[in-house]
């Protein structure tokens, strides 16, 4: 089931969710705290969000579908809202990386690999399997620790996002793609 557009305008400092022509919420971008950017794709589909936290106030932008580029609409609604906040606030950094929920998600998925990786080879040795089988074993054994390590270091929740400044991220929107 596919949402209805949503409607964003951007006016100097102010961001503003319109629903039916009137504003459903607005953001005052020179009073955000803390931004981050997300992007992520499985499968093909590809998951982007910008969350912006302001006086107590969370708003996420986000999409889902596709692969897209610059010059579509949801790469156009970001790069504006963060041209506006990088005006109103050119001080401030921008988390880069999924966090929250999903972050400890990420980080129990990859101690799961991490555990699974471990134990296959332990309950082989354990089970007295064959150096065949034992073998067979090891290349699955080896991904799930690669992974679990990957997964687990990047997504550890008690760290901070890695940041950048605004105009890096504004740039690397506006960078044409070779897939797009």
């Amino acid at each position: 089931m596919m949402r209805p557009t949503q409607v964003y305008r951007v006016d100097g400092a102010t961001l503003t969710r319109l629903e039916n022509d009137a504003p459903l919420w607005q953001l005052d971008l020179s009073a955000v705290s803390s931004v981050s950017y997300a992007q992520t794709s499985v499968s093909g589909v590809t998951s982007r969000y910008l969350q912006l936290e302001a006086e107590g106030q969370t708003r996420r932008l986000s999409q889902t579908g596709a692969p897209s580029g610059p010059g579509d609409d949801f790469t156009t609604l970001i790069t504006t809202v963060l041209r506006a906040l990088h005006a109103a606030r050119p001080e401030i950094q921008i988390g880069w990386g999924i966090r929250g929920r999903a972050r400890v998600v990420m980080f129990v998925l990859g101690v799961l690999c991490l555990l699974v990786g471990i134990g296959l080879p332990v309950a082989a040795i354990a089970s007295g399997v064959s150096s065949d089988r034992f073998a067979a074993a090891a290349l699955p054994s080896l991904l799930l620790l690669a992974l679990g390590v990957v997964f687990s270091w990047a997504n550890r929740p008690w760290e901070p996002l890695p940041t950048m400044p605004l105009s890096q991220l504004i740039a690397t929107l506006d960078t044409p793609t070779n897939d797009s």
